[in-house]
């Protein structure tokens, strides 16, 4: 296990249940998880901009640090809890989303005001904030909450409180505009999207290179099978294909896809994103999500390394390699079990052939549907690829050190997709190819030649593929029983869980391991552990 995942591992679980309850943290009847220790005296101070209420105490295992360096009354921490929300927020606005849904009127008032609340609590270490929804407007997903942050990070490792409350914030905001227009999404991507966005108001802050190695552990994974149990960290790190979205066609893209989340937006009356997803690309950006996907595979292809050829993130030479499965040619595999929306890798090292082959034998054409294979060579830091047109090909090895061959599945619904897999030079192909599936024709090795790299990655610039998705769901990818980051603290206190379960209450509850974060401020491309 590397020093990645088990500081992930260490992230704890979250809470995500639902429930409208009337308590807050100040309130003396509260048994919730998230409160005020009992006999302390509770202030507030409101920010200048008008639309963040910071509850605090002076005394107490809630504390907040008493430094008031300008002798206004106010501890200098408070302020810039007060400062940083209002950025953030105004960040959000004029990205052109809206504000989070007030907790006056229908929503009851909660905090004494129309403003955010934001609650400065002892977390202990178990945790560094929360966002939690406590009042949804009657027959919609819109809702309100508030938000829980530590109130001293003591202990936490992160190089200032300032920046922890940058990265907390960022993150935990996100998920107040989400609810804004549906709280309902589920943990994949409302919480991958809260991680584009603290990307997106300031990318020195690294959540998204801290998270997105857990998607790229797991690429075979559909990316909209939520969680079975404690949200883990494959929803916090699917921020790389929202990412992609943003770089490949706009940051707008994401705005105008949670504007059609909101129930009964364009007739839909609970629309789910990855359908809706799929429509906006169609509407506004004249492409489908089967061909958006095959060119996200492609790009994520070029991860990890730093050669120039094709098209690829931005900085897609910090981000991790995709997992591999390394195997030696020829290899063969009778039934593979590629998921919906879901892309799986191998890797082979030419050992001496010309030109490396695929081929995906099947006796039925039908389970080929939605399917796209990727073929790649890496020589050094340079990838070059280039996507198949049909269930065969092949490319020219040109002294590469690596060959890596994608099957990507861009159905949106329906079973796996279960043809073989054969890896060699033609006749190793060929052979394998007779022997798993007889009635198959003859692969053709020369059906992508890729002669000195000359033609390499013909998915780099342009979406490649056609709509063959659906809306039914239907088998889906086991989730593995694990727990490695996101929004999930460590081991939780015992009671207060408990009440939190019965209670129901949706808490969208993050847990970094603040030392990752020491590194916030460091020169671009800096490794993080």
């Amino acid at each position: 296990m590397d020093r990645r995942r088990y500081l992930l591992s260490l992230l704890g679980l979250v809470a995500a249940f639902t429930v409208l309850t009337g308590f807050r943290p100040d309130d003396p009847d509260s048994t919730g998880l998230f409160r005020f220790e009992p006999g302390y005296d509770v202030d507030t101070f409101d920010s200048d901009g008008g639309r963040v209420r910071v509850h605090f105490t002076r005394s107490g295992p809630d504390a907040v640090k008493l430094t008031d360096s300008d002798d206004d009354g106010v501890p200098d921490a408070v302020v810039v809890v007060a400062d940083t929300y209002e950025r953030v927020l105004s960040a959000y606005v004029d990205l052109g989303y809206r504000s989070p849904a007030s907790d006056l009127g229908t929503f009851g008032g909660d905090g004494g005001s129309d403003r955010l609340d934001v609650y400065l609590i002892d977390f202990a270490g178990q945790a560094d904030g929360a966002f939690v929804r406590d009042r949804c407007a009657s027959n919609s997903s819109v809702c309100s909450g508030y938000v829980a942050q530590e109130n001293d990070y003591q202990g936490y490792g992160y190089p200032s409180f300032a920046v922890a409350t940058e990265i907390l914030s960022s993150h935990e905001l996100f998920h107040a505009v989400q609810a804004a227009y549906d709280a309902d999404q589920g943990a994949n991507w409302s919480e991958g999207t809260a991680v584009w966005a603290s990307e997106r108001f300031d990318p020195s802050l690294n959540d998204l290179e801290y998270f997105i190695g857990a998607w790229f552990d797991e690429p075979n994974r559909s990316i909209d099978q939520e969680p079975i149990g404690p949200v883990d960290g494959y929803s916090y790190g699917l921020a790389i294909f929202a990412q992609f979205l943003s770089e490949r066609y706009e940051d707008d893209l994401h705005r105008l896809l949670w504007e059609r989340l909101e129930d009964g937006a364009d007739g839909v009356e609970d629309p789910q994103w990855l359908p809706i997803l799929a429509a906006l690309l169609e509407d506004s950006y004249d492409t489908s999500f089967d061909a958006a996907w095959v060119t996200f595979a492609d790009w994520v292809l070029r991860c990890g390394h730093g050669g120039p050829a094709g098209a690829t993130f931005a900085n897609a030479a910090r981000y991790p390699r995709v997992a591999a499965d390394a195997v030696t040619l020829p290899f063969s595999k009778e039934r593979l079990r590629v998921y919906r929306a879901s892309l799986q890798v191998w890797s082979v090292a030419p050992a001496g052939r010309a030109r490396v082959a695929v081929a995906l034998p099947t006796t039925d054409p039908g389970t080929l549907e939605g399917l796209t294979l990727i073929l790649s060579t890496r020589s050094g830091d340079t990838v070059e690829s280039v996507v198949l047109d049909g269930a065969s090909g092949s490319i020219a090895v040109n002294h590469a050190d690596e060959v890596r061959a994608v099957v990507v599945n861009s159905l949106r619904s329906g079973d796996s997709r279960r043809p073989g897999l054969c890896l060699g030079d033609a006749a190793e192909v060929a052979a394998c190819v007779a022997a798993i599936a007889p009635t198959t024709a003859e692969p053709d090795p020369e059906l992508a030649d890729v002669a000195d790299g000359d033609e390499a990655d013909t998915a780099s610039s342009d979406d490649a593929g056609d709509a063959l998705g659906g809306d039914a769901t239907a088998e889906v990818a086991p989730t593995p029983p694990k727990d490695n980051g996101g929004c999930g603290g460590g081991p939780t206190h015992g009671p207060g869980l408990l009440g939190l379960l019965a209670a129901g209450l949706l808490l969208a509850w993050r847990r970094h391991n603040a030392a990752l974060h020491n590194n916030a401020a460091t020169p671009s491309g800096a490794p993080r552990s």
